[in-house]
């Protein structure tokens, strides 16, 4: 995945101006390691919101491994000086787009305790607005529409905890967006373990009802292969 990644950078100029990474899980900041440890791209800024090692250490210990070897990437010296942990709330322009920080890690939420460390970033163009969740959980979903109910609104949302089980109903009606990221596979995009269509687990179903209440006009799902949208 990581390749395409790479390949995707390479074809827009080789360099990365600013890369927000929203928690320390595998499949969110994997590709950005192998990149930091792997290549020469340069990157000017990285911005993340992580709590210290100890803490994951105590409530992410079947995840310890690959937290470790994140949290010494960013202290590499090829990115030093240039990690950055915004504020809440926080304003970064980068280019013509500008992003605000609504929400940063959460330390005190210590059930489903890494996906509710998630950074969420409201990003705003001339012509839309993207709302990026991360794997926002339930209890992070209530502190958001808590203390920042009127900034949730956006055109497009990033499908949190790759569409199941994830922000809550209330949450995206709050968001009540046009177009919906999933970065969702085929198997989970139809809860599929095997056995046939919605046989498993996952919540992705109920989601996916919920995006159809709110009269979500488009849905980018991962499953598909690759495609572009213009913000």
């Amino acid at each position: 995945m990581h390749g395409q990644l790479i390949e995707q950078i390479n074809q827009n100029g080789g360099k990365v101006d600013a890369w927000f990474l929203t928690h320390a899980h595998d499949d969110h900041v994997g590709a950005f390691t192998k990149i930091i440890q792997d290549t020469d791209i340069e990157i000017d800024k990285v911005y993340v919101s992580t709590n210290d090692l100890s803490w994951y250490e105590q409530y992410e210990k079947e995840r310890i491994d690959f937290t470790k070897t994140f949290l010494t990437t960013l202290k590499t010296e090829k990115l030093q000086g240039k990690v950055i942990e915004p504020k809440l709330n926080e304003k970064i322009q980068v280019g013509g787009i500008a992003v605000e920080v609504l929400g940063i890690k959460n330390p005190e939420i210590t059930d489903n305790a890494g996906n509710e460390q998630s950074m969420v970033l409201k990003f705003t163009t001339k012509n839309s607005s993207l709302l990026i969740l991360g794997d926002t959980g339930e209890k992070s979903s209530k502190k958001l529409l808590q203390s920042q109910k009127e900034k949730l609104k956006s055109d497009i949302v990033q499908m949190a905890h790759h569409g199941q089980n994830g922000a809550t109903k209330e949450l995206y009606e709050a968001v009540s967006p046009k177009i919906c990221l999933w970065p969702t596979p085929d198997w989970l995009w139809n809860n599929d373990t095997g056995a046939g269509t919605n046989t498993g687990l996952w919540k992705t179903f109920e989601t996916r009802k919920w995006t159809e209440e709110l009269q979500v006009k488009e849905n980018y799902v991962a499953k598909d292969g690759k495609q572009s949208i213009e913000i």
